[in-house]
């Protein structure tokens, strides 16, 4: 969790090293893992254990700032610029949206239509979708959509295309891990067909090996995983 960390960079301005980590060749999409990495960390250490503590000492405040690093360089600088904000944001729109309580289902549609409208609006102008404008309406329009859809228990897609969805995001992480290799494979493997056959190509083989990955390592039940289970077991009761 070391990529574009802020305090490297530091050290290869001021020594002349070039320890600085970046992101590489089909791995790009990850650069947002070792940012998030660090906020959860910090966020749980601050929420889970720092609040309760009744009296802070030297070393609780030492560990706070280490991991608060990453975090504070992001909400300014960093990729995506300020992606701790659209984390933060986030997780406000999340608890805020359980406390809005609003009768009338023509007022939440009207608010959904004009953050949306405000949003396309934003994107339009700046052009840029890491503007500071795009991000705040992108989150605004979830807020609404969220208050919209919270007390509806109709399905949207039915029960087919339901079961469908949750299917699928069952495996979304192994997809998020994997798609850009595959995608970076087929595009230079296969330059030389239909650019709509590697597209089609590249989300049937991605969904496919997602799926595969999801079965052997992610699933609580996977052999993968009972296999460590059994393992760290036994070493815990030696």
């Amino acid at each position: 969790m070391l990529q574009n960390n802020p305090i490297l960079s530091i050290v290869d301005m001021v020594f002349g090293t070039n320890i600085k980590m970046d992101v590489f060749s089909s791995a790009r999409p990850f650069w947002t893992l070792a940012i998030e990495w660090w906020i959860y960390m910090s966020a749980g250490y601050f929420w889970l254990y720092l609040r309760k503590v009744s009296k802070v000492s030297l070393w609780n405040v030492t560990v706070m700032i280490i991991l608060s690093i990453v975090p504070l360089y992001n909400l300014i600088l960093g990729g995506g610029n300020g992606l701790t904000w659209v984390w933060l944001g986030g997780v406000t729109i999340g608890t805020l949206y359980r406390q809005v309580e609003i009768e009338s289902k023509f007022l939440k549609y009207m608010m959904v239509l004009v953050s949306f409208s405000i949003l396309i609006g934003a994107a339009l102008i700046f052009k840029d979708a890491y503007s500071a404008a795009v991000k705040i309406m992108i989150l605004i329009t979830l807020f609404w959509i969220l208050v919209l859809f919270k007390d509806d228990n109709r399905s949207l897609t039915g029960n087919l295309g339901t079961a469908i969805i949750k299917h699928m995001a069952g495996y979304r992480y192994s997809l998020y891990l994997l798609h850009y290799s595959i995608i970076k494979f087929i595009s230079i493997a296969l330059a030389g067909i239909s650019i709509w056959v590697q597209i089609l190509l590249a989300i049937l083989i991605s969904n496919m090996c997602a799926y595969l990955c999801s079965v052997w390592f992610e699933r609580k039940d996977s052999p993968v995983v009972s296999w460590c289970t059994k393992k760290l077991s036994g070493m815990l009761k030696v």
